[in-house]
C-alpha cells in the first residue's frame, strides 16, 4: 500500500513537499464563536454545539512510513486539459469550517485564494459543520458529492468523535465509508487528502475537558487511523503535525479557547499550496 505524504516542516512546507503537487482546499461555511469566558461556563455536553473541531494536530510522533518522508502514489496524474474548473469540496467540522475566524479566513478559503492567485480557476464547497462527527459527515455532507463532482477533496474529521467518546472501530468504519463516498463520485484517488487534527487539548478550554494527555493519546491514535485509511485508497496525508505543535507551543488559538487563530489556518493553507500548487499536473 502506497501513500503520498505531503510533508510540512513546522511552520513552512519542506522543498520536497513542494515537489509532489497536487491537493486543494474550500471553504463555504463558519460557525460564529464564543469568547473562552462564555464557552466555560457551557457544559460538557453543551460544548459539543461549539466544537466543530476540523482539522488538528496529534502529539509528536510518526505520522509516516519511517522509511520515507515522501512516498509516491502509483496513480497516474490527471489531464490538465480535461477540466478548465477545479470543484473543491472540504468535508469536516469546525476546524475546517473555520470556527475561529471567518468563514473566508478558514484554511479551505484562504488556499483557493493562494491557488486563485497562481492561476487556477476554482470553485470552493465547504460544507463543514461545527460538531460534526464522522456520522454527520455520512449523512449531512456527503450529499453534495453527487452534485459538485469533485476534483479535489480535503477530509479532516475526528475530535467530535473523541469528546463524544467514539471507539477506534468505529472512527475507522465511518472514516473508511466516507473515502468509499468520495471515490464513488470519481475524485480521483491522488487528489482526496487527509488532514491531522491540531493538538487541540493543549488549548485553555480543550483542557477542560479531562485529562489533557490521555486526550492527546486519543487524536494521535485517530490521526494514525485517518493516515491508515487514506493509505488504502492511495490518498494523500497532509503531514501538518510539526507545524500544528508549533502552533499550540505559540499558543495560536482564536478567542474562543479551542480553535487556531486565523492565522493559523492561513498557515495551514500555505502548507497546503506550497506541497500541492498544482492539482492536475
Amino acid at each position: 500500500m502506497q501513500l503520498t505524504v505531503l510533508s510540512v516542516d513546522s511552520a513552512h512546507t519542506s522543498e520536497d513537499a513542494s515537489a509532489i503537487a497536487r491537493h486543494s482546499p474550500s471553504d463555504r461555511r463558519g460557525r460564529v464563536y464564543l469568547p473562552v469566558d462564555i464557552v466555560q461556563r457551557f457544559s460538557r455536553r453543551s460544548m459539543l454545539t461549539v466544537l466543530g473541531l476540523g482539522s488538528l494536530a496529534c502529539r509528536p510522533g510518526p505520522v509516516a512510513p519511517a522509511d520515507a518522508a515522501l512516498v509516491e502514489d502509483s496513480h497516474s496524474s490527471g489531464d490538465a486539459s480535461s477540466a478548465t474548473v477545479e470543484r473543491y469540496v472540504s468535508l469536516g467540522d469546525s476546524f475546517t469550517a473555520g470556527t475561529g475566524a471567518t468563514p473566508a479566513e478558514s484554511f479551505a478559503a484562504r488556499a483557493a485564494d493562494r491557488w486563485r492567485a497562481g492561476g487556477l480557476s476554482i470553485d470552493l464547497d465547504n460544507p463543514a459543520v461545527n460538531g460534526f462527527t464522522t456520522g454527520d459527515v455520512i449523512q449531512r455532507e456527503l450529499a453534495v458529492l453527487s452534485r459538485v463532482r469533485p476534483t479535489i477533496v480535503t477530509l479532516a474529521i475526528g475530535a467530535n468523535n473523541i469528546v463524544r467518546g467514539g471507539t477506534d472501530e468505529a472512527y475507522r468504519r465511518d472514516v473508511r465509508a466516507i473515502l468509499e463516498s468520495v471515490l464513488a463520485a470519481e475524485t480521483q484517488a491522488q487528489n482526496i487528502i487527509a488532514l491531522p487534527q491540531p493538538e487541540w487539548p493543549r488549548s485553555p478550554t480543550g483542557a477542560t475537558f479531562g485529562d489533557s494527555q490521555a486526550t492527546l493519546a486519543r487524536v494521535r491514535a485517530f490521526n494514525d487511523i485517518l493516515r491508515e485509511e487514506v493509505a488504502r485508497v492511495r490518498g494523500a496525508w497532509l503531514n501538518l503535525t510539526s507545524l500544528m505543535r508549533s502552533q499550540a507551543d505559540q499558543s495560536m488559538w482564536a478567542p474562543d479557547g479551542l480553535h487556531p487563530s486565523a492565522a493559523a489556518y492561513d498557515q495551514w493553507a500555505e502548507a497546503l499550496v506550497r506541497a500541492r500548487p498544482r492539482i492536475r499536473a
